[in-house]
């Protein structure tokens, strides 16, 4: 049984609630309502963690939400005036009111992102009814329904107008005790079945996601020095203790296998996305920095089945393991690379075999891999101008690797080095590199 939580005015709800008898046996619906939009955000902020997903009366509340938060944490929709409802009513109007115009009316739900609900297809410039705006840009405010009843108004009284019709039921009382001729539109039971399924699809297709499986490979790094075994032993007692604690403190199920040279963890994609709070970072990363006194590997790999995630965990410890500082990555199922977590050059490529990819390794004599990341630092810097400090820092590698990567591709003309001068009066001019990758065009 689904939580389902409903945010709406206390004029929607009545309507909401005509649902409520076909949604019953699948989820329990909880209404929370708000007279102002400036409600909005607290409600939502305070209460989404409670349900499985959430759904706004209307666009209005949405779009406020998505300006402040960027991204939605639950699965949420809205319900919606589609075409069909709209036009529903419009007829309805039409053969009420011989003498309906649209060039007299307002509509103020209408606006480029939904096409205007089709009106421009078939209405000319002077046809056309008033609306509020062009944009949903221009419905994110906070003071939007006084911004809204200002136009129904401001077009009453100078007589341009004889009907309003508007998707804000919390206007209706303002309109009609300025006694403008309005309608509130509702969407239809069947267009709010389509959104609530909608929903349901979206919360099912995360509890899919959340129930694949993820191991973890955490190893103790190489050193130049080869430690004796009882050591080494020391290193992995220690490791094993703080692995522990970290469950034992923490919310996430972890199943932990101590194996020769590594730990292996198992849970789930959901307890890695707590982890590392949706892939930006690695909470059990931080906290093994803390308490162990020797560097580490943490490697993370998602897949369908056991093997495949065991081999994208331990993939991914060894892009650890070769970078000059200890690190966490992600692998997942389609091969995508994620790290080093926790640091502003954090990249995203694909482990996937590219044949355009591959054919610049040939030319440059540059692992495939190293590519990827420059063509990913590149895109995520917006820039192909680098030092090879720069580039190093996001390669993962020292400098003095960098500069060998760069020499090749310079001789292989995918590179060029550019002199700047520096702001010291002593010392060479500091040597930046525009990098020439282009994938995907041709010469």
């Amino acid at each position: 049984m689904y939580r389902i939580g409903v945010i709406a005015t206390k004029q929607s709800l009545k309507w909401i609630k005509k649902i409520e008898p076909f949604v019953n046996d699948q989820c329990e619906l909880f209404y929370m309502s708000y007279a102002h939009p400036s409600e909005i955000k607290p409600l939502y902020l305070k209460n989404h963690l409670f349900f499985d997903g959430m759904i706004f009366s209307g666009q209005l509340p949405y779009v406020l939400i998505e300006k402040e938060c960027g991204t939605f944490p639950v699965p949420t929709v809205y319900f919606d005036v589609g075409q069909k409802d709209f036009y529903k009513t419009i007829c309805k109007v039409m053969v009420q009111e011989s003498q309906f115009d649209f060039s007299r009316t307002l509509i103020d739900f209408i606006f480029k992102e939904n096409h205007y609900l089709g009106l421009n297809d078939f209405l000319n410039e002077q046809q056309f009814p008033y609306h509020f705006g062009e944009s949903l840009e221009d419905y994110k405010s906070d003071t939007i329904y006084e911004e809204m009843f200002e136009r129904h108004q401001t077009l009453w009284d100078s007589g341009k107008i004889d009907l309003s019709f508007t998707r804000t039921s919390g206007l209706t009382e303002k309109l009609a005790d300025y006694g403008i001729n309005h309608i509130v539109m509702f969407p239809s039971a069947e267009s709010m079945l389509e959104k609530f399924h909608q929903l349901i699809k979206e919360i099912n297709m995360i509890r899919l996601s959340d129930s694949q499986i993820v191991m973890g490979n955490i190893s103790i790094r190489k050193t130049e020095e080869s430690p004796n075994n009882n050591h080494l032993e020391l290193q992995r007692i220690k490791m094993n203790k703080a692995l522990l604690e970290y469950i034992e403190n923490g919310e996430y199920s972890f199943i932990i296998q101590k194996n020769l040279n590594h730990f292996d963890i198992i849970t789930s994609y959901g307890d890695l996305k707590g982890v590392t709070n949706n892939f930006t970072s690695c909470s059990l990363y931080e906290f093994l920095k803390q308490e162990l006194p020797f560097s580490f590997n943490i490697g993370w790999g998602i897949g369908n089945t056991i093997d495949v995630a065991r081999t994208n965990a331990l993939l991914a410890s060894q892009l650890s393991e070769a970078r000059e500082e200890q690190a966490s990555f992600i692998i997942t199922e389609d091969e995508q690379i994620i790290g080093p977590l926790g640091e502003s050059n954090c990249l995203t490529v694909s482990h996937n075999l590219d044949p355009e990819i591959e054919k610049l390794s040939q030319q440059t004599g540059v692992a495939s891999l190293k590519i990827k990341k420059i063509l990913a630092t590149m895109q995520k810097s917006n820039t192909n101008e680098f030092s090879a400090d720069d580039l190093a820092a996001y390669l993962g590698v020292s400098t003095r690797s960098t500069n060998r990567i760069l020499n090749k591709l310079e001789e292989a003309g995918k590179a060029e080095v550019i002199y700047k001068k520096q702001q010291k009066l002593r010392g060479r001019p500091k040597k930046i590199y525009r990098i020439m990758l282009y994938i995907g065009m041709t010469d």
